[in-house]
């Protein structure tokens, strides 16, 4: 029941919508599920480095009135991602461009709260290798 007896529908009638750091406001594309009798959670992806801002949107007479939550989460201090086990993503975008007769140069668009990042190599007579 929501307004004077009105009924709410979760999965209809209301959004959940994450922004982190500057970007953009983005929906949360999965459905809640149901916790206990009359409670519903989303479970979200971000990354633990991020700082993030959540707010709920309910649908009603063709509009979308929002409710902000008023405090950001995150973001998480290297000891809890740390302690969390989470992996960063692979890097994207890896280009190889050779520099000299030998030697190139790798590049590749950061992955979000990698700190480091370990290269493994080997020439392409499989004569040098290493990292």
């Amino acid at each position: 029941m929501f307004e004077e007896g009105e009924d709410l529908d979760v999965e209809d009638d209301l959004v959940l919508e994450v922004k982190s750091g500057d970007g953009c406001w983005t929906q949360v594309e999965e459905s809640p599920v149901r916790r206990g009798k009359d409670k519903q959670m989303w479970r979200v992806k971000v990354v633990p480095c991020q700082e993030h801002s959540v707010r709920l949107g309910l649908k009603k007479d063709g509009c979308v009135e929002y409710l902000q939550y008023p405090e950001s989460v995150g973001p998480a201090t290297a000891e809890e991602i740390a302690n969390s086990h989470f992996r960063p993503s692979t890097p994207e975008d890896i280009t190889i461009a050779p520099l000299t007769s030998d030697s190139v140069v790798l590049s590749w668009s950061p992955s979000p709260c990698a700190e480091s990042y370990e290269l493994w190599y080997e020439s392409h007579d499989g004569d040098d290798s290493g990292n």
